[in-house]
């Protein structure tokens, strides 16, 4: 069961329509908003709500066990994990760590992570 234990939770403004990334990576872009992390880079935070226009609240959790939503190939518990395209987490490849997986968790579920400061 996906847990969280939140840490330090920033405030930004949403760069857009975020409604439907609430646990996808977000990072803050160079207008100083949250918007979804491009695959293999390195994330912000995760968000927490659901902004659904510009200029609204977006809350990023930026440290301890946060839940995430995971991608392509599922992932596995102790897994290093890194931010595929669409804002979800995968298992670490190439690009990275973002982070370390809690437990087992299928494509399109939600688990939970320790995100790595």
């Amino acid at each position: 069961m996906a847990t969280a234990n939140q840490g330090f939770i920033l405030s930004l403004p949403a760069s857009g329509d975020l409604s439907a990334n609430e646990f996808l990576a977000h990072s803050i872009d160079s207008s100083g908003e949250a918007a979804l992390t491009g695959a293999g880079l390195s994330m912000d935070g995760i968000l927490l709500n659901k902004p659904d226009a510009a200029g609204k609240a977006a809350s990023l959790q930026t440290s301890r066990i946060a839940k995430y939503v995971a991608g392509t190939g599922g992932t596995s518990a102790g897994d290093n994990l890194e931010v595929e395209a669409g804002g979800d987490l995968i298992t670490e490849s190439a690009g990275i760590v973002v982070g370390r997986a809690l437990e087992d968790v299928a494509v399109g579920g939600i688990g939970s992570f320790l995100i790595k400061t």
